[in-house]
């Protein structure tokens, strides 16, 4: 599970991917679990280990690694311009899958203030600008072949510049907020009674 950029037909940069998916690419604790990988193929896969964009540009998100948020956030803090999605949705047959995996990309691209190409074999393959708007969807089991100008960006958003740390702040601030309301709520009810 690896990307190549190829330029002017010499290959100039690799990535691997850096999740794999369990029971699919790997059997996490194979030493004890007694069960083998859903897919076919009989050694794991070993997982990559490096960040760094293709290209000085492209920061390439491999099928399962675009739904982790923080694989995305590393690439842009390595330097990633652009990011790239390329997956194999065949294996999702006719469902609402492809639908819902397409999406998490949108999120990938306003988490990181980022472009992001994204190319199926049988899913869809479209581009997201950095607001997660879609711009020039295929049609799911279609052939096609598309195009569309992206454009780098460098700044950083907060989610890139803080991580999670933003979501748990979020979070705390809404707890404080309805304990607050709770606390307006029952106050008001035992000066009723």
């Amino acid at each position: 599970n690896s990307a190549f950029f190829v330029d002017a037909g010499k290959i100039s940069g690799r990535y691997d991917k850096l999740h794999l998916v369990p029971f699919g690419e790997y059997v996490p604790l194979r030493e004890i679990l007694p069960v083998d990988k859903f897919v076919p193929g009989m050694l794991d896969y070993s997982p990559g280990q490096s960040h760094a964009p293709l290209n000085d540009t492209w920061g390439v998100l491999i099928c399962y690694d675009g739904i982790f948020p923080e694989i995305s956030r590393e690439h842009v803090l390595a330097g990633a311009t652009i990011l790239a999605n390329l997956t194999n949705d065949a294996w999702y047959g006719v469902s609402s899958a492809p639908y819902q995996h397409r999406d998490f990309y949108a999120l990938r691209a306003v988490e990181t203030g980022r472009w992001l190409a994204r190319s199926a074999n049988t899913g869809i393959s479209v581009f997201f600008d950095p607001k997660g708007r879609m711009w020039a969807p295929t049609k799911h089991n279609a052939s096609a072949i598309t195009l569309y100008d992206v454009v780098p960006h460098s700044g950083q958003t907060f989610y890139v510049l803080l991580g999670n740390w933003v979501i748990a702040l979020t979070l705390g601030l809404f707890l404080i907020a309805g304990l607050n309301m709770l606390s307006r709520k029952f106050k008001s009810n035992a000066d009723a009674a």
